[in-house]
């Protein structure tokens, strides 16, 4: 009877380590799409939409179960200066329509 108990446990063990290499491969895919395509100084709407998907991205990363609070913390922190950074944008956009 010990080995159900056992087996269980290391079935979940493995369950738990996918589910996390799945969330640090996203996490990578999301630093090198930011390291690849720096979004600074650029202005239009199109990198402000990159940048509103990237904070959602954030978003959905720091709600996954098993991140230390840490972790979660800092994702929804860069998922908020992401979504800064695109109103930002949109702000900056927007004068120069009204202005032309």
């Amino acid at each position: 009877m010990s080995n159900k108990p056992e087996s269980e446990l290391l079935q979940s063990l493995q369950s738990e380590n996918q589910r996390l290499s799945g969330l640090v491969v996203s996490l990578a895919e999301l630093l090198r799409n930011i390291a690849r395509h720096p979004h600074q100084d650029r202005r239009d709407a199109g990198y402000a939409e990159r940048f509103l998907l990237d904070g959602e991205e954030c978003f959905r990363l720091a709600r996954s179960a098993g991140l230390t609070k840490e972790i979660g913390q800092g994702l929804a922190a860069a998922g908020h200066a992401f979504l800064a950074k695109a109103v930002e944008i949109e702000t900056v956009l927007a004068r120069e329509r009204r202005e032309q």
